[in-house]
């Protein structure tokens, strides 16, 4: 949910500073089910955004990827995954839901850009082997 000003339509409290919402009176959505009086909204809207651990984990996994990895949709969707985990949109009935197609992004972001070793003796062999075929075969 992006960050936005909206009118409350039930009660409420802020949880920044704990002051009763009323209906009718502006709030700021940080994200969703989290929402801030006006004057704690003001102060937020302002700050920059700050990453969690989860999010964090994810940069840290796409960066040992090849760098056109972190323009791929599923990474995309795995930070996107991240954040809201972080920002504390991800009620904890549906965290392993979350957590389970992070770990499905990281599995299929794997074999899509597999770790390349230079001198994998097994990788060579192969190699050889295909380029012997290939040449027995007058291809």
């Amino acid at each position: 949910m992006a960050e936005k000003w909206a009118i409350a339509t039930r009660q409420s409290r802020c949880p920044q500073c704990h002051k009763q919402i009323e209906p009718g009176e502006d709030i700021w959505r940080k994200s969703a089910g989290i929402t801030y009086c006006q004057l704690c909204g003001s102060a937020a809207e302002h700050e920059p955004r700050v990453t969690g651990p989860q999010e964090d984990s994810v940069e840290d996994f796409l960066s040992a990827l090849p760098p056109e990895a972190k323009k791929h949709p599923l990474a995309a969707a795995m930070v996107k995954l991240a954040q809201q985990i972080d920002d504390g949109d991800v009620p904890p009935r549906e965290m392993t839901l979350y957590t389970k197609e992070i770990r499905l992004n990281l599995m299929q972001m794997r074999e899509l850009f597999p770790e390349h070793e230079e001198d994998d003796p097994t990788e060579t062999a192969r190699l050889s082997r295909e380029r012997r075929m290939r040449e027995s075969s007058g291809i």
